[in-house]
């Protein structure tokens, strides 16, 4: 089974908060079809935004969306960058589109300043507060959504 992994990007994203994620799980799904050639591919990455217009890193680097958020493949993992987020938070869809996914998609994680838009969707009601100090304590768990204080949701995740 291919796994789908969805990555949001916004204006004002913090460049290595999605990047961190998507090199990790792209090297894994290569490694893992140069170890087993015949096998099914271990999974598929791709960046949604809003729109599918491009949008800006926080430090202007420029990313094309491969999807929107309204029209996308079925994910088994979404992760929400941190970032500036202000006016994400402020975009309805955005916020509903993020809330929905609660009941349709396994995993739900976010990094950095990404919680506040699970938040805002309800998605990190009865959070417990975790110390961040370390990478081994920087992630925490609620429910199905998880949440990463630094850009390691990719490499810490991958192995639970």
């Amino acid at each position: 089974m291919t796994l789908t992994i969805g990555l949001y990007v916004f204006d004002g994203v913090e460049a290595l908060d999605f990047a961190g994620p998507f090199e990790v799980f792209t090297t894994a799904a290569r490694m893992h079809a140069r170890a087993r050639p015949q096998a099914p591919a271990l999974m598929r990455v791709c960046t949604l935004g809003r729109t599918p217009a491009p949008v800006r890193a926080r430090a202007g680097l420029e990313i094309r969306p491969d999807r929107a958020i309204d029209d996308h493949p079925p994910l088994d993992v979404l992760i929400v960058p941190g970032g500036v987020v202000i006016d994400e938070l402020e975009k309805a869809d955005v916020v509903k589109w993020i809330a929905r996914q609660r009941g349709v998609v396994p995993i739900v994680a976010s990094v950095c300043t990404g919680a506040f838009l699970l938040a805002r969707a309800g998605l990190a009601d009865g959070c417990v507060r975790r110390p961040t100090g370390k990478m081994s304590r920087s992630c925490a768990r609620s429910s199905r959504a998880w949440r990463s204080s630094k850009a390691c949701v990719g490499s810490t995740r991958a192995r639970s």
